[in-house]
């Protein structure tokens, strides 16, 4: 499957689109929301960062797959947050329209799971600490499979995007035990239902045991590795070897997709180049890692587009021939 994800638009990211951030001290969506006429911007985003012509192209493209990330306010207005749940609604109706398949995804839980801003709320992750809160993150997963579970589009829903699993592993573990059992008794037969790796993939691998209807899929995100080498092949080269075994290992528990990856690459690589040699490089860096994920079912770029072009920027990217899908 060839996919890409659909950050900075249900969750805000400020290096996604910062011009939305101007003229605010904001970091993250939940400062963001605590500014005059935050409402007001917030809707005009999302009603214009992604609409059909998005789903039009991607699919032209040979797109099969989206992500989309959603906060846990989906549903509802909490913590400042307003819903997104009608933005969802469409990606949904788009998708099924011009046939590419959705994973729903997650990616932000109330009292953070990573304390990162794709959490929401750049902090502590409370959320490990909060029982409250991790059945607040069960009810929205449980919303979610009932409002779409008969959907055409969708492929799966993931439990939890990038936990900050170091300290929390059982905790973890019974988590996405529990979301998985709940969704396999409202979804229909044959969803996917993916568990993020927490950046710990040995220590998850087969941390679900899966019901025969209903597929397990580990989602593990792969971006660039700290080789201290300045030669660009070796680097390439070790990268390869690195993530084709540790697919090959993952796959004997279970099936695995890499969900989010990216050109990005140690920026010594660009220093030590003209500008007009940085998309080749990017290019070779792409080309490596789509031969790599033919050792998964599957891979989902990071992100499709972002107000600035190159690496992060799917929809560039592909415009440039720096990617080939």
């Amino acid at each position: 499957m060839k996919g890409v994800n659909l950050g900075g638009w249900l969750v805000l990211e400020k290096w996604l689109t910062p011009n939305l951030f101007t003229n605010t001290a904001a970091d993250d969506e939940y400062t963001f929301m605590q500014r005059p006429g935050a409402k007001a911007k917030i809707e005009n985003h999302r009603q214009n960062f992604i609409t059909e012509n998005d789903f039009l192209w991607l699919s032209q493209q040979g797109i099969t797959l989206v992500r989309i990330p959603i906060g846990y306010w989906l549903f509802e207005s909490i913590d400042g947050y307003t819903p997104t749940v009608h933005y969802l609604d469409n990606a949904m109706s788009w998708a099924a329209k011009h046939n590419i398949k959705v994973l729903i995804d997650l990616h932000a839980v109330r009292g953070s799971q990573n304390g990162f801003d794709n959490s929401g709320k750049i902090g502590q992750p409370r959320w490990f600490l909060r029982p409250d809160y991790q059945q607040q993150s069960l009810q929205v997963l449980r919303q979610i499979a009932q409002r779409y579970g008969r959907s055409p589009a969708l492929w799966g829903i993931e439990l939890l995007n990038e936990p900050k699993a170091k300290r929390s592993y059982w905790m973890l573990i019974r988590f996405y035990r529990h979301a998985y059992h709940e969704l396999c008794k409202i979804l229909q037969p044959g969803t996917h239902i993916v568990f993020h790796d927490g950046f710990r993939p040995l220590l998850f691998a087969g941390a679900l045991r899966a019901d025969k209807n209903f597929p397990v899929i580990m989602d593990t995100h792969l971006y660039a590795f700290p080789f201290q080498t300045k030669s660009l092949s070796l680097y390439l080269k070790l990268s390869y070897i690195v993530r084709i075994f540790l697919l090959r290992y993952l796959r004997l528990w279970q099936p695995v997709i890499v969900g989010e990856w990216s050109t990005v690459l140690p920026q010594h690589f660009f220093d030590t180049r003209p500008q007009n040699e940085h998309l080749d490089v990017l290019a070779q860096n792409a080309l490596m890692q789509q031969q790599a994920y033919t050792h998964c079912i599957g891979w989902i770029y990071w992100t499709y587009k972002a107000e600035k072009g190159g690496m992060w920027n799917l929809r560039s990217l592909v415009d440039t021939k720096t990617i080939v899908l």
